[in-house]
């Protein structure tokens, strides 16, 4: 039998260089929204959704996404958040949010790692050295903020959670979604936060933080290590009566550069 223990380092060595590269496999994930009321505003429209970028350089795999963004030339860009690593550098992720672009718009939120260096925060919103909101990155950073923007000739409503504000009190904007039921899109980092809208509310809520856990665990085994949102919400599609939510696997890593069978995502919405 010893003249077989070879295969298990070459095994682990494998899973290791497989789990390394498959982090720069960024896979597009197609989803067909069938919403009544999201269709009727965004037929014929696509939505292109990045999430959890963690970016330390505009290397290759964030330049294969600008790539497929520019051939996909979608009418509105989204992103849920986690620009950077933890307390990294923002440079590389203000050039690249910079450097999109979509008919409509670029609707976008924070994560928390992207408040790991208060100073470098700001920059996402406002001029060096000021407080005046910065033209220079083109993306509508929502911050407990809903904008509405015309579509197909109907209203659709962007609305931004900000992770580092959740206890503002929303509960004016809430109760606007719930009492006229327009059509809306609601951006979170926090998958969680699907829990705090009302059933009948017709919504899609984009997500992310995740990861789609970079590892194919079950659900108890994540509430198990103490991660919650991975148990509820782990990636894909959810819905509860009108209400609609997709957590994206998102581009970059946490912790470690390494997925198994969890390749990142790029997910275009089709209405």
């Amino acid at each position: 039998m010893k003249r077989y223990f070879w295969f298990v380092p070459m095994f682990l060595v494998v899973f290791l260089v497989y789990g390394y590269v498959e982090t720069f496999h960024v896979r597009v994930t197609h989803r067909t929204i069938q919403e009544p009321k999201l269709v009727e505003v965004l037929h014929g429209k696509t939505i292109a959704h990045l999430s959890d970028l963690h970016m330390t350089a505009l290397g290759y795999r964030e330049k294969k996404v600008l790539d497929f963004l520019e051939h996909l030339k979608p009418d509105i860009i989204v992103l849920t958040g986690d620009y950077i690593g933890w307390s990294g550098n923002a440079g590389p992720s203000l050039e690249f949010l910079a450097k999109l672009r979509a008919r409509r718009g670029v609707y976008a939120v924070m994560g928390d790692y992207d408040y790991s260096v208060s100073r470098q925060s700001c920059l996402f919103c406002h001029k060096t050295g000021s407080g005046e909101p910065t033209q220079a990155l083109g993306v509508h950073m929502l911050k407990n903020k809903m904008e509405t923007i015309g579509v197909n000739g109907g209203e659709l409503r962007i609305l931004g959670l900000d992770e580092a504000d959740r206890d503002s009190d929303l509960s004016g904007i809430f109760t606007d979604l719930a009492s006229d039921k327009k059509p809306s899109i609601v951006l979170s980092h926090n998958p969680l936060r699907f829990d705090d809208f009302q059933n009948d509310i017709p919504l899609l809520m984009l997500a992310g933080d995740t990861h789609g856990g970079q590892l194919p665990l079950p659900a108890f085994v994540w509430g198990i290590l103490g991660y919650e949102k991975n148990a509820q919400y782990n990636k894909g599609l959810f819905q509860d009566g009108r209400k609609i939510m997709v957590v994206s696997r998102g581009i970059g890593t946490s912790h470690v550069p390494f997925r198994l069978f969890c390749p990142p995502e790029i997910v275009v919405y089709h209405f």
